[in-house]
């Protein structure tokens, strides 16, 4: 028979600048010389529009999910600590059916606000309590969701 060939799974690049993890992963080959098919991701277009916002509440934990009609890989995230804020500007989106404040029932955000600009649509979580240290939240994303998850921990107080 031929012989098997593995290839090798690295661990996602993460960017602890901006707390953003990456899902790049290599698909295994089962026939050596034959190329696998393109994932779903890189035929996705970028999004160019948010179609929806939700979240979850899982004990201390809160996970945001944004959804847009293509890949919301192309973010920036800051933090402002006048106000408490977490900030996510989403590069070359450019409308949204999110138009009213979302109130959050988790610990960690008291509402969830969009607003549109000419080349983003910025997404403002107002923090409920101002951080002391780094504000605990991770960005993940795949196809055409971009999740924030709020955990207990480094910057906020245990509830």
């Amino acid at each position: 028979g031929e012989p098997l060939v593995h290839a090798e799974i690295e661990e996602p690049p993460t960017d602890k600048k901006k707390g953003k993890t990456s899902d790049i992963s290599q698909v295994p080959m089962e026939k050596p010389g034959v190329t696998p098919p393109p994932s779903a991701k890189e035929n996705l277009a970028p999004a160019s529009k948010i179609l929806d916002i939700q979240q979850t509440v899982s004990g201390e934990d809160l996970d945001v999910y944004i959804t847009g009609n293509g890949r919301l890989d192309n973010y920036n995230v800051f933090v402002l600590r006048d106000r408490p804020r977490l900030v996510l500007d989403l590069f070359g989106v450019r409308s949204t059916k999110v138009k009213d404040v979302l109130i959050a029932g988790g610990p960690w955000v008291r509402q969830v606000r969009v607003g549109l600009h000419s080349n983003k649509v910025r997404v403002v979580f107002d923090l409920i309590h101002s951080p002391k240290a780094e504000v605990p939240y991770q960005i993940t994303f795949d196809d055409s969701h971009l999740v924030v998850s709020f955990k207990s921990g480094l910057g906020f107080p245990a509830q």
